[in-house]
């Protein structure tokens, strides 16, 4: 099913759409660069890729909402590692503003 099929489905008076039930089972995409590239093994070209990504736009246009940024290197659903006080901001400007 895709995302606009859900939100279809969602308008249905006797239909209910929920996210729950496959949480646990969250997919995960991560950009992962060729560090033998010239260009790419630069930190700071690394850095701008990162910061140059809209992860919100991704999680409203991609995932037709359905998706939740990654806050840190543990996903939130995995509640024995993850809790909203001990996240890790993925971005540094995000880290050196909350300190």
């Amino acid at each position: 099913m895709t995302f606009a099929d859900a939100d279809r489905l969602a308008r249905l008076p006797n239909l209910v759409v929920s996210r729950e039930g496959y949480n646990g089972y969250a997919a995960w995409f991560w950009l992962e660069p060729n560090l033998r590239d010239p260009i790419l093994a630069k930190l700071e070209v690394r850095q701008a890729i990162a910061h140059a990504i809209n992860r919100e736009v991704l999680v409203a246009t991609v995932w037709g909402g359905y998706a939740v940024p990654a806050t840190g290197p543990e996903s939130s659903l995995v509640k024995a590692f993850y809790t909203p006080d001990t996240q890790q901001s993925v971005r540094p400007e995000t880290r050196r503003s909350a300190a």
